[in-house]
């Protein structure tokens, strides 16, 4: 008979990591207790000496353990480096080691919006078929030949990344490359790699491409013709130069990838152009546009810096990211849920277990207390499972959405974590409601 847990037992990076769970906080504990900040006047005067106490021990053998959890679970489990990176930020801020204002300070959220939309956008228009015309004509105009592609790649990844930005381009390009990978069952690494050498190269050449580049030009008080003047000349002599060392470094790849091409049956007839990949087309060369002239505009119209950047973004993926905002919505009252069924589960238990110890029963003591609570909190998952689900289920977004927020501000008071949750999920939706309004009803 196979026991379950031999499974466990031989994973090795499991048991590493779960290891080093068990025995770093002891370590580092200890490390940090042995390091004593003396008694002397000037730390007296910053108030040094209050990192000696046992609190703050804590908090800094925690941080650190967190910190390293998050490194070597990225190291162990790549698949899954973002959710447990998610969960070190959580502890971080349930155990109290960093504050939620200055987390969100310095989280750099244009950033994070931009990258979001971005990648909608992108979704968007490589649903309307755009990048798998381009990639078919491409293939057609170089005749099938890897080295060619290759060019290719590199000259556009570095363009792209002249006049637009490197985020943008290295979306772009990778989605063209993984295409290309998926069509013809290849490594796409080759070609990807190939893309990012440019785009480094390439997001160089203007004040554009990198936003290092408008560091340097503000400090150094350069303007764009001075890019043109100096940079731009290193940028395409590096590209140049970066041809060759791709050929040498990838030549097995590209004379496996030519066979598996002169074996495979291709079509050199010219893909239609729908009119759906005319809209995806029309939507590409607006956003190339927009990026490319985004800081010329804010300049105009006296806009802080990068607002146009958010701005165009959010507005081009409108309604990808309205139904984006459905599923994390849907998502969240699910989890909340969960939460409130666990809360729920526990105040009874709770109340069972204080009874049979033989805790007084009357109005305000802990027994009834717990009844009472585990009482309206199965009461509001009811509410949540008949007009919540069932109404999203249903494309009744507003009332599910008005619901959740309803229900789940009476279960901050009985199961704080879970109710606030929900008022996250209904807010999601409710906020995702208003971006679509046309396509929901009550």
């Amino acid at each position: 008979m196979r026991v379950p847990y031999i499974d466990i037992l031989k994973n090795t990076r499991l048991l590493l990591f779960i290891l080093f769970l068990i025995i770093s906080p002891f370590i580092f504990y200890n490390l940090f207790s042995s390091i004593v900040v003396p008694f002397e006047p000037k730390f007296v005067e910053k108030n040094w000496l209050i990192y000696n106490e046992p609190e703050y021990l804590m908090k800094q053998t925690l941080s650190v353990v967190i910190f390293l959890m998050i490194i070597l679970a990225t190291l162990l489990f790549w698949k899954f480096r973002v959710p447990v990176a998610m969960v070190g930020v959580a502890l971080m801020l349930i155990d109290g080691l960093v504050e939620l204002d200055l987390l969100v300070e310095y989280m750099n959220m244009p950033v994070i919006i931009f990258l979001l939309c971005m990648m909608i956008i992108v979704s968007y228009i490589r649903r309307l078929g755009f990048f798998d015309f381009i990639l078919e004509r491409t293939m057609i105009l170089t005749k099938f030949e890897p080295k060619i592609l290759l060019v290719f790649f590199v000259l556009m990844s570095a363009f792209m990344a002249a006049v637009v930005d490197e985020v943008s381009s290295i979306l772009f390009m990778s989605v063209l490359i993984f295409d290309l990978a998926k069509r013809f069952d290849v490594d796409p690494l080759p070609y990807l790699m190939c893309s990012i050498f440019a785009t480094n190269i390439g997001s160089s050449a203007t004040v554009l491409g990198n936003p290092i580049g408008v560091y340097v030009a503000f400090y150094a008080s350069l303007s764009f013709d001075d890019f043109l003047k100096w940079a731009t000349p290193a940028a395409v002599l590096s590209s140049i130069i970066l041809v060759p060392l791709m050929f040498k470094r990838y030549s097995g790849f590209l004379s496996r990838f030519r066979q598996k091409l002169s074996s495979s049956v291709l079509s050199e007839e010219s893909p239609t152009l729908t009119s759906e990949t005319k809209n995806g087309g029309i939507i590409f060369v607006i956003i190339l546009l927009l990026l490319a002239l985004h800081r010329t505009l804010e300049s105009i119209f006296y806009l802080p810096k990068n607002s146009l950047l958010v701005a165009k973004t959010l507005a081009e993926s409108w309604n990808e990211l309205a139904n984006l905002l459905l599923k994390i919505g849907d998502a969240l009252i699910r989890i909340g849920v969960f939460l409130a069924l666990v809360y729920g589960v526990y105040h009874a238990i709770y109340a069972g277990w204080r009874i049979l110890n033989g805790a007084p029963i009357h109005i305000g003591s802990d027994p009834i207390t717990s009844i009472i609570d585990s009482i309206i909190t199965f009461g509001c998952l009811a509410i949540l499972y008949r007009f919540v689900e069932k109404r999203i289920a249903g494309k009744s977004f507003r009332i599910g959405g008005l619901v959740a927020l309803i229900v789940g501000a009476i279960l901050l008071v009985v199961a704080s974590i879970a109710g606030f949750i929900i008022i996250f999920g209904g807010f999601f939706i409710i906020l995702a409601v208003e971006l679509r309004r046309p396509s929901a009803f009550f």
